[in-house]
C-alpha cells in the first residue's frame, strides 16, 4: 500500500527472476481501472491521477515461492 497525491509521479522497480511474478497496481477507487493487471512487467512510472491508498500486489506466476525486491521512488508535484 502506498499512499499517493494527485500530481505525483510513481517509478516502481520489481526485481524478481524473469516470467516468475505477475504485477498490479490498484488505484484508490473501486471504479477506476488498475493502473497495472496482471502484468509480466518489472517496471511501472506514471503520473497519479487521484490521491488515496494505491494497493501493490504481487503475485507468483505459478504456486512457487518467488524472491523479489520493490523499490518505489515519488516525485513531488512537478507542473
Amino acid at each position: 500500500m502506498a499512499r499517493l497525491s494527485q500530481g505525483q509521479r510513481l517509478q516502481l522497480n520489481l526485481k524478481a527472476p524473469e516470467n516468475s511474478t505477475r504485477l498490479f497496481i490498484f488505484p484508490p477507487s473501486d471504479t477506476a481501472p488498475a493502473l497495472l493487471e496482471d502484468s509480466p512487467e518489472k517496471f511501472w512510472s506514471g503520473r497519479i491521477g487521484r490521491s488515496g491508498n494505491y494497493e501493490i500486489t504481487i503475485v507468483p506466476h505459478k504456486s512457487d515461492a518467488v524472491s523479489y525486491q520493490l523499490s518505489l521512488a515519488i516525485a513531488k508535484n512537478v507542473d
